[in-house]
């Protein structure tokens, strides 16, 4: 049995042992070398004694406010540093996360009411479907949620470093690319930014992050040429969307009662603060497939 407390910064406060056995891996669980008294974090040593990394942060460009040899931006209480290359606060996406395992459980807990609804209906010789609809739209939303928590873990894991943003206005919600490298996802509420979050994997997956010149991301869609550039960026948005109302359908611009309704037509519809369409193209396919089926219905 071995017991050892750290100082913040990670030099050994107390160690306690009851035999002759002795882990390499301390604080961090990362490797102490007894004869240099530095832990090797992958990218560089650390050394604890006076706090520092011994050589420069891979990474110091993005981070100019402060020097690429302090440790967690001199704050181990908030940060964390798993590599040496950055540090981040992971709190941000632990806290989301655990929001959203609690409006699963909110959803499963609607789904045996649903259900014990449809029994006694059923039992009367009742009407059903309305029961199968909000209990398929439930488990649509629970699969959604569980793809938002991976897609969470799926940033905390890329090499971008990514922090979560409050901004104020109603339906605010942008990814932002800081000049410090950063990219900030800035929304008002939770909802958006699970929306948010889904747009930068469905960028990291077509191949990574692009940004407009005002450092705003862009819809992956848009590397598409033709007409299937239209229908990548309706699919990457009306994914966004669905994310966003399986967390909160409230949040949504335009009420709707099921995820099913949230297709090319819905999001083609949505209005900007001005009263303009907030996706032209959307809508411009949108129309588009409404005219060839009222050509195929002549």
């Amino acid at each position: 049995v071995q017991h050892i407390e750290y100082v913040p910064f990670g030099e050994v406060f107390i160690e306690e042992r009851n035999n002759i056995w002795n882990t390499p891996y301390l604080f961090n669980a990362k490797e102490f070398d007894e004869e240099t008294g530095l832990y090797y974090y992958g990218a560089r040593y650390y050394d604890p004694r006076v706090s520092l990394w011994i050589s420069t942060d891979p990474k110091q460009e993005s981070y100019f406010a402060f020097s690429s040899y302090v440790y967690c931006g001199n704050n181990p209480l908030i940060y964390i540093d798993p590599n040496g290359k950055e540090w981040e606060d992971p709190a941000q996406a632990e806290k989301l996360k655990a929001k959203i395992d609690n409006k699963i459980t909110s959803i499963q807990k609607s789904i045996l009411a649903q259900k014990a609804r449809l029994e006694s209906n059923q039992a009367k010789g009742k009407d059903i479907s309305k029961q199968e609809r909000k209990i398929a739209d439930f488990e649509s939303r629970i699969s959604n949620l569980n793809q938002s928590k991976s897609d969470i873990d799926l940033l905390g894991h890329d090499s971008q470093k990514y922090k979560l943003t409050q901004v104020s206005g109603e339906g605010a919600h942008m990814v932002r690319l800081e000049n410090n490298g950063t990219i900030s996802i800035e929304t008002s509420e939770d909802a958006l930014s699970i929306h948010e979050i889904t747009h930068v994997r469905q960028a990291l997956d077509a191949g990574g992050l692009e940004f407009s010149d005002s450092g705003c991301l862009k819809n992956p869609g848009t590397r598409a040429k033709g007409l299937q550039r239209y229908i990548a960026i309706s699919e990457a948005e009306i994914e966004a969307y669905k994310m966003q109302y399986s967390y909160r359908p409230e949040s949504l611009p335009i009420s709707v009662d099921n995820i099913s309704i949230i297709n090319v037509h819905y999001v083609g519809s949505i209005k900007d603060p001005n009263g303009g369409y907030g996706y032209p193209m959307i809508k411009d396919y949108s129309d588009f497939l409404k005219s060839q089926q009222k050509f195929k219905n002549k």
